[in-house]
């Protein structure tokens, strides 16, 4: 017995011992795990950190980036912020980071915030402080016919006419305060002999700048407030010139660049007026001329960016002139052993990118590139690297200080992000080279013509493919369009304009104070008709242009945020960008299309049935309604797109009449109705009218019906509208997306 109690005392102990061991066995287990995740957790933590820390080197490249935040919340304002409050506000927040900076020790991390919080603040009282700057009247209604006199300042020569702009001095009875400081107008008739600088008088017609042809569409009216530019409009008699004024250097420019233009064109000879135009546009940056079909092919090409004068061109004449007038200095040997010509080509290669930046009209693209081809140039004056992303920085940051305007154009986003992205892929190529160990056999194989024409071929695909994967994005965001084939188009056209265009346009420049420019002209002439030619032939090919519905703004922003990280940092943090661009374009997908788009006085419709953009006319506010198009993903061919009687005729879906039309929508009855005689019957059958005219307020009010009629149009401008599944419809105004500011008083649209 005693045995058996004795055997069971011990058979209950070794259970408790063994779950007592199994039990700590598995609390180490668990605490091992612990410590284990969390000394994973430390190492990723210090490596993350070390990673943060490496990329404080380059800090500077994201100014440009945190002034481009800041003037972006500053334009999507609603309202106008108050110009004191915000101006004291931001100085008293950077009054108090220099403060905190000077008394205190600042931990890595929250300086850079504060860098950034500082940098955001800066650019939008950069952008408050221009908009300050150019203020001028704007009008607000039309003038009618009025007798004009002003200050020619500008004048652009197109192939059906001229487009002046004048600084006015008498503006039919309009008072010196209303009056704007510029006005635009169009000239299409002969006699004009005036010049920049003169004192004009004609008579014409304005209108207030044009307001964007669709909610959240491109603004003109932005960007013509920022030129001073308060109104637009035609002359209908010929200018006469009061006094021929004393022209100021800027005149004296805009005349050097109206001869030079008409010197080329005169060269070159009417049989081949697109040439010319092209011509004329590389070297004066004069696109006016440019047949529009001409312009198209290079689009649909890919070539369109050599038509606006940037990198390309400012990078082939300045490094033309550098590397001939190192190569002729060179051949003296006593100038070579004793004297730095190198030093001494660089300055003639900066003077003569000067030259090129104002006869060429020194725009956004321009601006950049003469910004960086001066940094490279001034680089080798004090012996520093010339190509680099901090040049690149520089350089956005001055053009972003000086015309922070200068964000929204498709010009600037684009030229910076081609740069960006090639000298990126630049510097991640050299230092690959650095790290790889010296192989002779395989130097010795790019040896030779072979070498270097393979060498050249490569460098110039990759070239193209970097370029268009950069502008891609904005491509698509901007112009809902790709050129399928702009690679092939690169690769045939760009030495072409290497080696025939851009040195023959140099030496037009410097052979003409001797009269024999024309014999490089016609060279220059020569390439750029084999350029159209090239561009003819690829845009003609199946598919060569792919229309794409407008891309998410929010898409948009995440694949340029990815952009910029995949670029700039340099760390393994950059990789990070790459989920942001995939992101950004998987995810922000396409905006969603309105189901109606109504220009102002309802002149015209679009309507979006089945997936496809229908118009009610396609002769009324052809140039919106292309927009619209456009914008859906279509193409803006008019001749192309159905319209909503035709669709009638046809038994489509929709039933017209003299009276107007009726449609259904997402299971909703909308009814277009062109005259009063019939608004009730209208109201009675449809959930949505829509009146193409005026209706008295006590008789809106009996619409039993959504009513929308030109008074609302006219106070609101074009409306988009979209119908959910459910009927609900949303309105959204040009009004409520442009919001009050001084560029909006013109008129909403």
């Amino acid at each position: 017995m005693r045995c058996l109690i004795c055997g069971g005392i011990n058979t209950l102990m070794g259970a408790r011992a063994t779950a007592f061991i199994q039990e700590t066995q598995a609390a180490r287990r668990k605490r091992g795990r612990r410590v284990a995740w969390q000394a994973f957790g430390q190492r990723v933590l210090a490596r993350l950190a070390g990673m943060i820390r490496a990329e404080r080197t380059n800090r500077f490249l994201w100014v440009p980036v945190f002034l481009a935040v800041g003037i972006g919340i500053y334009f999507s304002l609603p309202v106008e912020p108050p110009f004191r409050r915000v101006l004291a506000g931001g100085a008293c927040l950077v009054a108090i980071a220099l403060g905190w900076r000077y008394l205190y020790a600042w931990p890595s991390g929250a300086g850079i915030i504060l860098i950034a919080i500082i940098t955001v603040t800066a650019g939008f009282m950069l952008a408050m402080i221009r908009t300050q700057m150019v203020a001028a009247p704007v009008l607000t209604v039309e003038t009618g016919f009025v007798d004009i006199e002003g200050l020619l300042l500008e004048v652009e020569e197109g192939p059906d006419g001229r487009r002046m702009i004048i600084a006015p001095s008498q503006l039919g009875d309009l008072e010196a305060d209303v009056m704007p400081a510029r006005v635009r107008l169009t000239w299409r008739g002969d006699g004009f002999a005036a010049a920049p600088g003169d004192v004009i008088a004609l008579r014409g017609n304005l209108s207030p700048p044009p307001a964007p042809v669709a909610p959240g569409a491109y603004d003109f009216a932005r960007q013509l407030y920022f030129e001073r530019i308060g109104a637009v409009g035609f002359a209908v008699s010929t200018p006469r010139v009061l006094t021929a004024g004393e022209p100021t250097t800027g005149h004296r420019i805009e005349s050097l660049r109206l001869a030079l233009g008409r010197r080329i064109t005169e060269a070159i000879g009417p049989d081949r007026p697109a040439v010319a135009a092209v011509c004329v546009a590389l070297v004066t940056g004069k696109r006016d001329a440019v047949p529009p079909q001409t312009e198209a092919a290079l689009r649909d090409a890919g070539l369109a960016h050599l038509l606006a004068i940037s990198g390309l061109h400012m990078g082939l004449a300045a490094g033309l002139l550098f590397f001939v007038i190192r190569f002729l200095l060179v051949q003296s040997e006593y100038l070579a052993l004793h004297y730095p010509v190198k030093k001494w080509a660089a300055a003639a290669a900066l003077l003569g990118a000067t030259a090129y930046l104002l006869i060429s009209g020194a725009a956004w693209s321009t601006q950049r590139a003469y910004i960086m081809a001066g940094i490279f140039f001034v680089a080798i004056l004090i012996d520093r690297r010339a190509l680099s992303l901090r040049n690149v920085a520089i350089a956005a940051t001055l053009i972003l200080v000086l015309r922070p305007e200068a964000l929204f154009q498709a010009g600037f986003q684009m030229s910076f992000a081609a740069v960006t992205v090639l000298i990126a892929a630049y510097e991640w190529w050299q230092k690959r080279q650095l790290d790889k160990p010296y192989d002779p056999l395989a130097e010795s194989k790019l040896a030779g013509p072979l070498g270097g024409a393979w060498r050249y071929t490569a460098g110039l695909a990759m070239t193209s493919v970097l370029a268009g994967w950069a502008t891609g994005p904005f491509a698509i965001f901007h112009f809902n369009r790709i050129a399928a084939y702009g690679l092939a188009g690169n690769l045939l056209a760009m030495p072409i304009m290497g080696f025939v265009i851009m040195p023959a346009a140099i030496m037009g420049l410097v052979l003409m104070p001797v009269g024999l420019d024309w014999i490089a002209w016609q060279v220059m002439a020569f390439g750029v008709g084999l350029v159209i030619d090239i561009a003819t032939m690829v845009s003609g090919w199946p598919g060569a242009l792919v229309h794409v519905a407008q891309m998410n703004l929010s898409g948009f922003l995440t694949v340029i945020a990815g952009g910029l990280v995949l670029c700039l940092m340099k760390t393994a943090l950059r990789y990070g960008g790459l989920v942001m661009v995939l992101a950004g374009f998987l995810l922000g997908g396409h905006s969603p299309q309105p189901h109606l788009l109504i220009a102002p006085d309802a002149a015209n419709i679009a309507f979006r049935l089945d997936g496809e953009t229908v118009l009610l006319n396609r002769n009324r506010e052809r140039f919106a309604a292309g927009v619209w198009l456009t914008k859906a993903g279509q193409s803006d061919d008019l001749r192309d797109v159905a319209t909503v009687p035709e669709l009638a005729r046809d038994g489509r879906g929709s039933a017209c009449d003299q009276t107007g039309c009726v449609l259904r929508i997402e299971d909703q009855t909308i009814a277009i109705s062109d005259t009063p005689l019939t608004l009730a019957e209208d109201c009675g059958m449809a959930q949505l009218v829509i009146a193409r005219y005026p209706v008295a307020q006590d008789r809106a009010g009996r619409c039993r019906a959504r009513l929308i009629e030109t008074g609302q149009i006219a106070r609101d401008g074009t409306l988009a509208i979209t119908i959910d599944r459910n009927g609900r419809v949303t309105l959204r105004t040009n009004r409520a997306a442009r919001g009050t500011r001084p560029w909006t008083a013109g008129g909403v649209g």
